[in-house]
């Protein structure tokens, strides 16, 4: 999923093991937060755009 030309920090931390073996996730609570928080971020991002986007006429 990572692209290590674009992200080879990020790609050498997972092969690190640096967040944690895939067993323990097992709580999709943790995954579902994330993704509510990073929908969060991106409808914050929108709607400050839309606001400080000036009128057309």
């Amino acid at each position: 999923m990572l692209d290590p030309g674009d992200y080879p920090e990020l790609t050498a931390a997972v092969r690190a093991n640096a967040f944690g073996a895939a067993e323990e996730w097992i709580d999709d609570s943790d995954v579902a937060f994330g993704i509510d928080l990073l929908l969060d971020g991106i409808e914050a991002l929108i709607a400050r755009s839309a606001r400080d986007e000036p009128a057309r006429d």
